[in-house]
């Protein structure tokens, strides 16, 4: 089993750094056919977040309170504080158990409430992969993305959050990680034929994503909960894997510099940017029209320059209970 180098944990981040880069992208990408071609690109954000989640799991065979007390903790306690913000803000008391529960306080956290629910299966995983009947876990994901296919085409769909909202569908990214570092998978294609499939992957998404949208269904066709989008995710993990685990050292530039501190602050970007945007919405985009991708710098900006200050006023320690790093 290999062990993460200070080399590898640099580009781990940049991986974040790009996935939350992407994340941001899709949230503020323009609306329509512009919209959907742009998000077949970037789909693979909350898949690589839970791919290197994977990726830095272990299997476990004891001490697993020490492993909740690390994990859950780490994303729990931000988002309950960052919850409240949220409701504070939009001043939802009433259903508020419910958007809690279900990571609704703001629309995104449906992803933490991912995150929480593989962390705590982690023990059981580890028993599969462990097991004869490991690659039965590659199959979880397909068939309940098919079964969503279904609920679809037959007109009625699993709505949002819902469809992203249960483990089973981004089961694949984190299994394939765990099994990757564990030793169950070896990854024996080379970076260029990873490319070629990236590109037939994008292509394909591609396709199916303009198909879904002259269905009349513009959210199955920017979703990233697609077969087309699963293959496309897929692709871009495993090179980012092989890139992490090249022995060759980043040069660690400006631009690697920037890209790690992005990848540091991913987690307070992605607990904070839809309240940027939403101050933004009432305070400067009323006067200047910012057109993407100006708008994703604007708000990637401001998040860097407002965690860099809360760390000089406030200091690492509560940063870290805000999730702000």
């Amino acid at each position: 089993m290999m062990e993460i180098t200070k080399n590898m944990s640099n580009k781990i981040q940049i991986c974040r750094a790009m996935a939350i880069i992407a994340v941001v992208v899709i949230h503020n990408a323009p609306p329509e056919i512009g919209g959907a071609i742009i998000r077949c690109f970037v789909n693979f954000a909350v898949a690589l977040f839970i791919f290197l989640s994977g990726y830095l799991t272990r299997v476990i065979d004891n001490d697993i309170k020490i492993f909740y007390k690390k994990r859950l903790l780490r994303v729990f306690i931000p988002y309950c504080i960052w919850s409240i913000v949220y409701t504070i803000a939009s001043n939802k008391w009433d259903d508020f158990i419910f958007n809690f529960i279900t990571g609704q306080c703001c629309g995104i956290y449906y992803f933490i409430i991912v995150y929480m629910q593989l962390t705590l299966l982690v023990p059981l995983i580890s028993k599969l992969i462990q097991s004869k009947y490991w690659k039965v876990g590659f199959i979880i994901t397909p068939i309940f993305i098919l079964v969503e296919y279904i609920f679809t085409i037959n007109d009625n769909p699993i709505v949002f959050p819902f469809n992203g909202l249960f483990f089973v569908v981004w089961f694949i990214f984190f299994y394939l990680g765990m099994c990757i570092r564990n030793g169950n998978i070896k990854i024996l294609l080379s970076i260029k034929s990873l490319y070629v499939l990236f590109i037939i992957g994008y292509i394909l998404q591609l396709i199916e994503g303009i198909a879904w949208y002259n269905y009349g269904n513009y959210n199955m066709a920017t979703t990233q909960l697609k077969f087309s989008a699963i293959i496309y995710s897929i692709m871009i993990s495993m090179i980012c894997y092989l890139w992490i685990i090249k022995e060759k050292n980043i040069q660690f530039n400006i631009i690697d510099k920037f890209f790690v501190i992005i990848g540091n602050y991913s987690f307070g970007i992605y607990l904070t940017h839809i309240a940027i945007m939403g101050v933004l919405n009432k305070t400067m985009y009323k006067f200047i029209d910012i057109i993407f991708p100006f708008n994703v710098v604007l708000i990637l900006f401001i998040d860097i320059i407002g965690i860099r200050i809360m760390m000089k006023l406030c200091g690492k320690k509560t940063c870290k209970y805000l999730g702000l790093i």
